[in-house]
Order: structure tokens, then sequence, then C-alpha cells
């Protein structure tokens, strides 16, 4: 898949965005639907995983199931799929299996795959949409959403991508930057979909280990991880609830106090005075 992907993007498409990726894929990746089928009706889905979990739904909740429902009949544009069709649970999604390969892949594969690893991100999150849409997850409390299993292969993938991007630095550094960057994308498009909690530790991940090889190592790589590192944080503060907090800092400990309230009012005054701007007569010709 990773030639398919080389191939589309250097032979198939001159038109590359900003990112190097390329307009043919990310149309693809933006209108093609990875489940073919409705696994179950999402309403009844959510009430039967509710009950498994013994976690009686709240007043709201169970009107927001009601909701659901009658839109669901209303709309003539769905089908139902019987239970038969449904496939088994023990099927790996797109996301779960992508993930996996990804981890355990080696060589070739591997190579191919970091080099356009915007796409297989960008396709992660896309199942990861879709399964959560087709399953009634959405519905669900964000660390119930997705198995301990696809979880581990992140945790592993993100170690892996961060890895490559150092090890990448000083022999390619626009493909150690391109990699970054996809990561970013993949972690701000992952808030609105994963717990979030959970998605703040790859971010803590990434920091702490590109930091640590700041601090370790000359420049010019220092300056230029440290951009790398400032790019992360701009793509991710770049997710729609993102919100920017100025919090105050108190005064230094080390300021000293003074020693009697007339030394105080005298400094007041002074500087007072000081700070006051000079009468228009005082200015001179060459100052204005």
């Amino acid at each position: 898949m990773g030639q398919l992907v080389k191939i589309c993007t250097m032979l198939l498409d001159s038109c590359l965005d900003m990112h190097g990726r390329s307009a043919l894929l990310t149309s693809y990746v933006h209108y093609f639907k990875i489940a073919m089928k409705e696994s179950k009706a999402r309403s009844q889905l959510c009430k039967e995983m509710a009950a498994e979990r013994n976690k009686p739904g709240s007043p709201e909740t169970q009107k927001l199931f009601t909701i659901i429902e009658d839109m669901e009949k209303s709309s003539s544009h769905h089908q139902r799929v019987p239970c038969e069709a449904v496939p088994s649970t023990s099927n790996k999604s797109v996301h779960e299996e992508l993930a996996e390969l990804w981890v355990r892949s080696g060589g070739c594969a591997r190579e191919m795959a970091f080099l356009n690893s915007w796409f297989f991100f960008e396709l992660m999150i896309k199942s990861m949409a879709e399964y959560l849409s087709m399953t009634g997850r959405l519905y669900l409390t964000r660390r119930s959403r997705f198995s301990e299993r696809f979880i581990r292969a992140l945790d592993s993938l993100s170690a892996a991508t961060v890895s490559e991007v150092i090890t990448r630095l000083t022999k390619d550094p626009r493909q150690a930057t391109s990699i970054a960057n996809s990561w970013a994308f993949f972690v701000r498009d992952a808030f609105s979909l994963m717990d979030r909690s959970y998605v703040m530790g790859l971010v803590r991940d990434f920091n702490r280990d590109i930091s640590a090889k700041i601090s370790c190592i000359g420049e010019p790589a220092a300056t230029t991880l440290m951009l790398l590192k400032l790019d992360f944080v701009r793509i991710v503060s770049s997710h729609e609830h993102f919100v920017i907090l100025n919090l105050p800092f108190g005064p230094p400990l080390s300021i000293p106090t003074s020693t009697s309230s007339s030394s105080l009012g005298m400094s007041t005054g002074s500087s007072t005075v000081q700070l006051q701007a000079p009468s228009p007569e005082c200015v001179s010709i060459t100052s204005r």
C-alpha cells in the first residue's frame, strides 16, 4: 500500500499542498466510505451495551436515545441490516489492523509507511470516525469507545513515530518534519474521537522525548528540533475546542521588602514623578 501511495503522489498527481499531500489521495480519504455495511441500529446497540455494563442511563440519556430513534425512523435513506448480516465483533476494524501492521512492519514496508505517514494517519482517523458512527459508540463514554488492543498499538506507534522523527533529523530534516506534522494532525483530530486525557498523554510523551533529545544534542539540530516541537504544538492547538489560557503569575519571591513606610512612600513618590510625561514646553525640537 505504501508503494501505491508513493506512485499516486509522485506520478499520477502533480498537485500537492504545502505539506506534500496529494490532492487525489486527500479526496479519496475524504469521500471514500471504509465501512460498506451498517453494523446495527445505533440506538439499539447503545442500549444493549449500556445494559451489559450495568450502568443505567440518566433521564437525559434516555431522552437522547429516544430522539435518535425518532430520527432514524423518519429518515428514509437509512437502510437497516438484519442481525444475521452483522459481522462478528471479533473482526478487526481498519484502524486497528493498520496500527498493528504498522508497528510490526519492518524494512521497506516500514520505510514506505513513514514516508507517506500522512495518508495512513488520515485513513486511521477516517476509520475511527466511521467505526464510532456505525457501531453507536459515539454516544458512549470516551474511554469505552476503542478497544484496549488498539490503545496498546497506538502507544507503540506513538513511540515509533517519535523515534523515526529523531532518527531522520540528521539524515533528512524535511522527512522528519513531515512525519512530525502528520502525527500532530492525527493527534489533533483524535481529540474529537478519543478520550482526551489519553490524547493529552500522547502530546506529553512527544514533547517529553523531543525535549530530552534537545538537551543532549548541539546546534543546529537542537534548533531544528525546537522549531519542530513548536510546529507540533501549533497544529495541536488549532483544534476547534482548544482554549488558550493566559494565567497570571505572582511577583517573584526575591523582591526585597521595604524596611520602613517612609522609604516606601519616598520611592513611590519619586517613581510617580519619573513616570509623568514631560510638559510640551520641555520637549525639544529634535525629539519630536
